[in-house]
């Protein structure tokens, strides 16, 4: 059945649905004939189809036709009654701009992949968490492949090989390579194993995270070698900065044939060491050395993030939910440290995050959570190392930026030398 199709419908029967409106029901003793000879003449139906564009808030019965460019498979999630739901979700596009389309239960057992023409039916439009309007197609819209055409352009199937230097948020199947200059070992979270490397090439350096199974090829990895990623994606990290991932249809492979410069030139190019007091906003591959002399004790410790794509998540008091990735997940638990480190010429308030933070510290993040738990006080980890930890002499590496709040720059360390 199309719109614009005439019906003989017989032994139906009429009442009134949830919205007021009075509604044909079909039972088993009813019959429905499609496109049957008439002695009538009905109306032509014209087809109202809408242009991304002209969407708004609280739109119903929408019809559209579009492309698909990005598809994220279903996954179920629990409801707050207790049932089991489906949804998946792709991003949708025509001549007039792109929008986020949300399938819910039966609308997710469509086919459909990047690049296929679709004609969405009878769906609605609400406001999604990160407050962009978004499409949603429930158990009464309907979604087609069809034959219509677009003037848009082609999809890149892949983006292929690129440098570090070109590495942006949100792209997929990419390969890189890179000199690895760090290696932080797998360690366990609620949704499986997660590790991460540091890696470079000479004129960029960039966080690299290895999920579930691919996380045990750190423990084959030593600073130096020199890998290739192939089919990775990237995510934007808390300061929006690109990230390498690599999940389950990624690769790495060690390929020490290679023109990436060696360990000590990437090292000697990268890093330049400075006085606190020469600082400047934007600095980065800087190395500051000095004297910890406060531990910020009030701030939190530990905070959550998507195992999907990074960001921090929230706790809705029924589960983790992403509001990037618009879903429940399961959360990743990091350490955050704050503390303030001074040399001869000033001081600077100094940021370090997951295993910077656990070096610091001295405790990793399940130590530190396990300590939580047991003294029901989420400070009990500072106060319990704070002693340890002032007074000691640190070099560290990373960059700087200027924070509103503080209206002070700050250092975000990359690493713990």
């Amino acid at each position: 059945v199309k719109i614009g199709d005439s019906l003989l419908v017989k032994n139906a029967y009429a009442r009134e649905g949830m919205d007021g409106n009075i509604e044909i029901h079909a039972g088993s003793l009813t019959t429905i004939s499609i496109n049957p000879k008439l002695d009538i003449k009905l109306p032509k139906i014209k087809e109202k189809l809408f242009q991304i564009k002209d969407l708004k808030e609280g739109l119903d019965s929408v019809n559209l036709i579009c492309r698909v460019s990005n598809y994220y498979p279903p996954t179920k999630f629990v409801r707050p009654d207790g049932s089991t739901g489906i949804r998946a979700s792709f991003t949708a596009e025509d001549e007039t701009g792109k929008i986020r389309v949300v399938l819910w239960d039966d609308s997710t057992k469509i086919d459909i992949c990047a690049g296929d023409i679709i004609k969405l039916e009878n769906a609605y439009v609400k406001t999604g968490l990160n407050n962009e309007i978004e499409i949603h197609a429930g158990n009464r819209s309907r979604i087609v492949l069809t034959d219509a055409k677009l003037d848009l352009p082609p999809l890149s199937e892949t983006v292929g090989e690129i440098k570090l230097s070109e590495i942006k948020p949100d792209l997929s199947g990419f390969t890189t390579s890179g000199r690895i200059l760090q290696v932080f070992k797998p360690r366990a979270y609620s949704g499986g194993t997660i590790a991460s490397l540091i890696i470079s090439d000479g004129k960029e350096t960039i966080r690299t995270v290895l999920w579930n199974e691919k996380a045990e090829i750190a423990n084959e990895l030593k600073k130096g070698d020199v890998i290739k990623i192939i089919n990775a994606y990237s995510k934007a990290n808390l300061n929006e900065e690109p990230e390498i991932h690599v999940g389950k249809y990624g690769e790495i492979s060690v390929n020490q044939e290679t023109n990436i410069p060696s360990l000590e030139e990437i090292e000697k190019s990268l890093i330049t060491e400075k006085n606190i007091i020469d600082l400047e906003n934007r600095d980065r591959y800087v190395k500051i050395s000095g004297e910890i002399v406060h531990i910020d004790d009030d701030k939190r410790l530990i905070y959550y993030t998507c195992n999907n794509c990074g960001r921090s998540v929230q706790n809705l008091g029924l589960g983790w939910f992403c509001d990037s990735c618009n879903e429940d997940v399961e959360p990743v638990p990091n350490l955050m440290l704050s503390f303030t480190v001074e040399d001869d010429t000033g001081s600077i308030r100094a940021i370090s995050f997951r295993e910077n933070a656990e070096s610091i510290l001295g405790m990793d993040v399940e130590e530190a959570m396990n300590l939580i738990g047991e003294t029901q006080d989420e400070f009990a980890p500072i106060n319990e190392m704070k002693k340890s930890i002032i007074g000691q002499n640190i070099s560290l590496v990373g960059r700087v930026r200027y924070s509103d709040f503080s209206d002070q720059l700050e250092f975000i360390v990359d690493e713990v030398v």
